[in-house]
């Protein structure tokens, strides 16, 4: 129920991407060097709930990533 996103192309250190996820986003994943400095560059996802809960966070991760480009 746990899943490994590569976010390395955002090119933002995994600690600083968390947090604007979480002030900008409103989406609280784990940054992958919460596991060791190999998880640089991951975020770790919860699937552990309704798909509707899924589906939502991960049109905010688009909806973040959109505003980035």
């Amino acid at each position: 129920y746990l899943a490994w996103m590569d976010c390395s192309a955002l090119a933002m250190k995994s600690e600083e991407l968390e947090e604007d996820l979480i002030s900008e986003a409103k989406l609280w994943l784990n940054a992958g060097t919460m596991y060791g400095a190999e998880g640089e560059g991951f975020m770790r996802w919860n699937l552990a709930c309704p798909r509707s809960n899924v589906e939502e966070g991960l049109n905010r991760f688009l909806r973040y990533v959109e505003k980035r480009s």
